[in-house]
């Protein structure tokens, strides 16, 4: 991706970068961009955030003011980078940090604007459709492939709502996270790291995601054990699934063998017609259709991590309230105005749909779409009340009788999932089943968690799946070989100590003194083979180098920064460009260091001074020898006082 340098303003000027690593102390990838700035009058902000906002089908924040010292060159950038960052958010992709502007040359921003690696491509379209907009506001421009570029933007977003939503806790908590290929991300480094994709983790056994998603299997397993499952039978044609209906009684429910979200699900059938159409939608899903006899019950679902129930929500169905005065279709349609509701993937409920399944639960209550329901009236629009298909949920973690907790716990424990959702209907969540009756209709391997009432699980759960925030120590030297020596050094000190050390040098990379890689490998890639590493306590990188200025640095924390060495008798035009690649290179990484160390010996530059002198406050000078013990003092702070994470889950 490049653009010809830019001839007038708000626009790209030079190639656009994307750094898969992290730079100037962002905690993702970023695209890094530049741009002529000039002053934009409040009237053509108004005018691109109007437009920006249909676009995107979200109004944007126009509360933005200047402030009194401020120029109006460096509120226009202000103002654009937070439109930027605002696509972000509205696209619901689950990132926390802000777009910056790292460096002004005169009227040139370079900026950086954070995005996940899958969402480069349409982060791009979309960041070159703003530029259009803000230099020519009032200029036609094209509305749909815009709006197009945002759809695919949507798109790109980690798939299911679990895992944006995991970032996002692991970004406001401290966490690292990095993608992986397929999918899944890290999150933690080295031996204190997991890998989790969804809230399906390394702990969670294949074999239990493989038979909880069989519904068969799990119901005739939980019936062995005596716990309450509805009666059942498995049918792959209509006049099977007519009989099996018949001989259970009526009302029954359709659905799927071997998928998860509700997928063809249909509850409360009554009659022969509509198991006959029930079948041929589930059909149309899986060659596999389980017949089950109906219970009338509320609908739950108890999630339950680690052997522990912690948290609870009924799933009201999809339904709208009659207030006497708008008809259904125009109760439906003012529902949908709110703003949680939505066709995403990623939106927290899901909008309200007068399909075929709604109609004919309307017609079997002698209602259409224009019938205007009474004031409080429920009109139900869905047999299931699942949130995919617009239910709404209640937390009542509080209000769970512990027999019903336990009966969800003990399900979770029989598939051995760390992670179970537990479907349960019961007319009472507060009354013990053994009184009221239930049944468990399902129980997910790996269960979408939800926006609306739980977004405090997911913090909870990295963290006991972590075992604290998952860092481990990450020492970087910069300087000449004098790093290298010095690293190695340190290195076998601390693996002296009893800590397992992955190093890189220029000539390779070690893992506990043993090559993984001999001969160069850039920074990046080592420390993304160390960070991988679960037998890697201490990561200690030495082979900075200009490449990092393409890449970004492998970890988004650095927690000791060594300088070391200088340019003493080099020829002067290698002094300089030494010095001003190390200038570079301090500048991208010194936001992310919790402190800076610079050897006595060392010869600082004056382009290294300059940027030292911006974080003062993180840099102290040390004799090279202190060096060895600083180290091993903050690692044995790091490590002894931090637990990994358990290698089985709980239960």
């Amino acid at each position: 991706m490049s653009s010809v340098i830019a001839s007038k303003p708000w626009a790209l000027a030079g190639p656009i970068q994307i750094c898969p690593g992290f730079v100037y102390g962002r905690r993702y990838p970023s695209i890094l961009f530049t741009t002529r700035v000039a002053v934009v009058s409040k009237f053509d902000r108004e005018k691109v955030e109007t437009l920006l906002s249909q676009i995107i089908g979200t109004n944007q924040d126009r509360g933005l003011s200047r402030r009194p010292d401020e120029a109006p060159e460096k509120f226009a950038l202000r103002w654009f980078l937070g439109m930027a960052g605002n696509l972000t958010g509205s696209a619901g992709l689950p990132v926390a940090d802000n777009a910056i502007c790292y460096r002004m040359s005169g009227d040139m921003a370079y900026c950086a604007l954070p995005t996940l690696m899958g969402s480069v491509s349409p982060l791009f379209n979309m960041l070159t459709h703003l530029l259009q907009l803000v230099q020519a506001p009032s200029a036609p421009i094209a509305v749909e492939s815009a709006r197009q570029s945002f759809r695919e933007l949507q798109e790109s977003v980690p798939g299911g709502s679990n895992a944006p939503r995991f970032i996002r806790a692991a970004m406001e908590t401290g966490v690292c996270v990095q993608e992986l290929p397929g999918g899944a991300m890290q999150f933690g480094l080295g031996s204190k790291a997991v890998w989790m994709d969804g809230t399906v983790s390394q702990f969670t056994p294949a074999l239990s995601v493989r038979m909880a998603r069989d519904k068969v299997v799990t119901s005739q397993l939980l019936a062995r054990l005596r716990m309450p499952v509805a009666e059942h039978r498995v049918v792959s044609d209509v006049d099977a699934a007519l009989r099996s209906a018949a001989e259970i009684g009526y009302p029954v429910v359709l659905k799927p063998c071997d998928l998860d979200g509700g997928v063809g699900v249909q509850a409360d059938l009554r009659s022969v017609e509509e198991v006959r159409a029930a079948f041929e939608a589930a059909r149309a899903h899986s060659a596999r259709i389980m017949v089950e006899k109906h219970f009338e019950g509320r609908d739950h679902r108890l999630t339950v991590f680690r052997g522990d129930m912690i948290w609870a929500i009924e799933r009201q169905p999809a339904c709208v309230f009659g207030n006497g005065k708008q008809s259904i279709a125009e109760l439906v349609a003012a529902e949908n105005t709110n703003p949680a509701r939505g066709i995403g993937s990623h939106a927290a409920l899901k909008a309200l749909v007068l399909d075929d399944e709604a109609l004919g639960l309307l017609a079997r209550d002698g209602l259409t779409v224009q019938h205007v329901p009474e004031a409080g009236q429920i009109i139900r629009l869905r047999r299931r009340a699942n949130i995919a298909s617009g239910g709404m949920p209640v937390g009542v973690t509080d209000l769970v009788h512990p027999d019903n907790a336990d009966l969800a716990c003990r399900a979770a424990a029989i598939l051995q999932l760390d992670v179970a959702g537990v479907d349960l209907l019961i007319p009472d969540i507060s009354k013990s089943w053994r009184e009221s009756g239930a049944i468990i209709c399902e129980v997910n391997a790996g269960p979408e968690l939800g926006g609306t009432t739980s977004l405090h699980v997911y913090p909870e759960i990295l963290r006991q799946m972590l075992g604290g925030n998952g860092n481990i120590p990450v020492i970087a030297f910069l300087g000449d070989e004098r790093a290298d020596r010095l690293a190695r050094q340190v290195a076998d000190a601390v693996m002296q100590d009893g800590w397992k050390v992955g190093l890189h040098v220029r000539d390779g990379v070690k893992l506990s003194g043993k090559w993984v890689e001999a001969g160069p490998v850039s920074c990046y890639d080592a420390g993304f083979i160390l960070a991988a590493d679960r037998s890697v306590e201490v990561i200690i990188l030495a082979g900075l180098d200009s490449d990092l200025l393409r890449t970004g640095f492998p970890t988004p924390y650095i927690d000791l920064l060594v300088l070391t060495g200088g340019e003493a008798g080099q020829n002067p035009q290698a002094q300089s460009e030494n010095a001003s690649a190390s200038a570079a290179i301090l500048r991208m990484i010194a936001p992310a260091c919790r402190a800076v160390l610079k050897t006595s010996d060392a010869i600082v530059a004056a382009p290294v001074a300059a940027v030292l002198q911006r974080f003062g406050g993180l840099c102290r000078t040390v004799a090279q020898d202190q060096v060895e013990e600083e180290v091993r003092a903050l690692v044995r702070r790091d490590l002894e006082m931090a637990p990994a994470p358990a290698d089985r889950p709980a239960g």
